[in-house]
């Protein structure tokens, strides 16, 4: 199976990334240089299984075409369509695994998806985006997986950004010095430590965690039991950012006293995401509101 991609010279002479990104030509996965990491594939499928689902897809439009389509049968048509061409790249992709950071491909049809994801559970693929691109009357989806542990959080903020409206205006130094506090306070946790001066004016922290270890079950667990140091350090299984946005920078008006944001930058577990910023959410909600009393 060949993953499409842009020419080499389109890409050298139309792109501003020119300088940046070496371009593979388009070829199979299986043939990929097996002594290189890649940073992600590009797949253009043929979106149908036959001319008859062609024409059958041009007949349902309700807008007529800004275009008409010339598009070649080879390069459109496939056997089993979309759904089956992006399922044999998931395939294909188990053999390469963290030597491509990403694999993605362009989808015509949303009904696709359903089978591309359960290709994706079968082969146990659980760090998967999806995203729609939306061009005049035209609109696509974009499914992108990784063996990997790096969250695409810039690409799914409902999902992998959450907020939490703070109940009165406060300046960024204050909500620093508490984050500080509450966050060195919590056993087992590392963070990127800003310097004094970075500390008097910013509230933006990035936590690793291997463990949880700030719910009442893991602090009852600790005090039951005693853990052995085995003299290993065991790699995160959580690492997100925490940070401050004042009134101005959320510039909302449900946010106008600002917020804490959390994203999730890396691991496989949500759960953990989600108990982590739950438990900074409540202490420092519950520091203000002992201080409004």
């Amino acid at each position: 199976m060949r993953v499409k991609m842009w020419k080499q010279t389109d890409w050298e002479s139309e792109s501003p990334c020119s300088l940046r990104i070496r371009l593979a030509l388009s070829l199979p996965l299986c043939e990929i240089d097996r002594s290189e990491i890649y940073d992600f594939t590009m797949c253009n499928p043929p979106f149908y299984s036959s001319r008859e689902e062609v024409l059958q897809s041009a007949e349902a439009k309700v807008l007529e075409p800004n275009a008409v389509c010339t598009g070649a049968d080879i390069e459109m048509i496939t056997p089993g369509g979309e759904a089956a061409f992006v399922g044999r790249m998931v395939e294909e992709s188990t053999e390469m695994r963290e030597r491509c950071r990403w694999f993605t491909s362009m989808v015509g049809k949303m009904s696709s998806l359903t089978s591309i994801v359960e290709s994706l559970r079968i082969k146990e693929i659980d760090n998967y985006a999806i995203t729609e691109l939306v061009q005049g009357q035209t609109r696509r989806w974009v499914i992108a997986w990784s063996f990997g542990d790096a969250s695409m959080h810039h690409l799914m903020p409902a999902k992998n950004t959450l907020h939490q409206p703070l109940p009165r205006a406060q300046t960024s130094s204050k909500v620093a010095i508490l984050l500080h506090s509450l966050l060195t306070s919590v056993d087992g946790l590392v963070l990127r430590d800003p310097d004094a001066e970075e500390l008097r004016t910013a509230a933006d922290y990035v936590v690793s965690a291997t463990r949880n270890s700030w719910s009442r079950a893991a602090r009852r667990k600790k005090q039951e039991t005693m853990d052995v140091d085995n003299g290993q350090s065991d790699p995160p299984k959580l690492v997100c950012r925490v940070r401050y946005e004042g009134a101005s920078a959320a510039n909302e008006r449900q946010h106008e006293n600002g917020r804490l944001v959390f994203d999730w930058l890396r691991g496989r577990e949500r759960s953990l995401f989600e108990s982590f910023a739950s438990h900074v959410e409540r202490k420092v909600i519950a520091a203000l509101s002992t201080e409004l009393k």
